[in-house]
C-alpha cells in the first residue's frame, strides 16, 4: 500500500511561532509526504520520506524485518 499527502511542516511552523507575527494557521500545506507499507519478497517493509517545497525541510525513515510464515 502506498500513499501520498500534504501536511503543514513542522520547521515552517516552529519558524512562524519564532516571529510572533505569524500564526501557525498562516503555515500552508507544504509538506509532501510519501510512504508505503507493505511485503516485497517476503520482507515487511515502511517507507517514509516528506519534503517541504517552501523551506527545503527533509525527513527519511526505511524499514525491512525479514518475516517467518506461521
Amino acid at each position: 500500500m502506498g500513499a501520498d499527502n500534504y501536511t503543514k511542516c513542522p520547521n515552517c511552523i516552529r519558524k512562524a511561532e519564532e516571529k510572533k507575527d505569524v500564526t501557525k494557521e498562516i503555515v500552508g500545506n507544504d509538506l509532501r509526504e510519501d510512504y508505503e507499507v507493505g511485503f516485497i519478497e517476503g520482507d515487511f517493509y515502511i517507507f517514509y520520506n516528506a519534503r517541504c517545497s517552501k523551506c527545503g525541510f527533509t525527513f527519511k525513515y526505511e524499514k525491512k524485518n525479514k518475516e517467518e510464515a506461521t
